[in-house]
């Protein structure tokens, strides 16, 4: 800024400079999953990540963010991917990885001890949220009924004394959307008479 003065002025004068920060602008490609807004008014030592949720995606299991060849963290700063203070904006790149299915559950036990009830045991598995046990008066499933549970022990209710149930196993874990990612086959089946 040029400050002129006026021709012939001798008095003392005092000049204050005003400068404002520059700011920048964070964009968000979530590559699929769900959307984030872009961050504006970042300054230049502003963190990029701060007051950001990861994103969520269907099948998927978030694992973070890349600017370019750089892995960004909580602590990344604008200045730490931006080349100079001249780029006005960057934009992260979110990177994910497939939600691996658990392996085939087995079926310690099915017992019958009280009337209509019937409990069923699971060998627990690592890894996984929880399980899902089908159960049916059908040999192969037809008509057959399910519940879910994150423990290795479920109670089949309100089953008919005297029937033949069948019943086999599942466990599940969740993606980043908290989806229900099942292992991809049952275990081998068991079978009670209910008391």
């Amino acid at each position: 800024m040029a400050v002129t003065i006026a021709k012939g002025s001798t008095d003392d004068r005092a000049y204050t400079a005003h400068f404002s920060q520059n700011s920048y602008t964070v964009t968000f490609d979530t590559v699929g999953g769900s959307s984030i807004m872009d961050k504006i008014g970042v300054t230049w030592t502003d963190t990029v990540l701060d007051g950001i949720t990861a994103p969520t995606k269907e099948g998927f299991e978030f694992t973070g963010w890349k600017c370019g060849d750089v892995t960004v963290n909580a602590n990344t700063k604008y200045s730490d991917l931006a080349t100079n203070d001249t780029v006005t904006s960057v934009t992260l790149v979110a990177q994910w990885k497939k939600t691996a299915a658990p392996a085939k559950v087995k079926i310690a036990s099915v017992k019958s001890k009280s009337a209509k009830k019937a409990v069923v045991s699971l060998k627990k598995a690592k890894n996984v949220k929880g399980y899902a046990v089908q159960y049916s008066t059908n040999s192969k499933f037809k008509g057959a009924k399910q519940k879910t549970s994150k423990k290795t022990k479920i109670i089949l209710k309100k089953l008919r004394s005297g029937s033949i149930v069948y019943v086999r196993a599942k466990a599940y874990t969740t993606d980043s959307a908290d989806n229900k990612v099942f292992s991809k086959k049952w275990s081998a089946k068991k079978l009670v008479v209910v008391k």
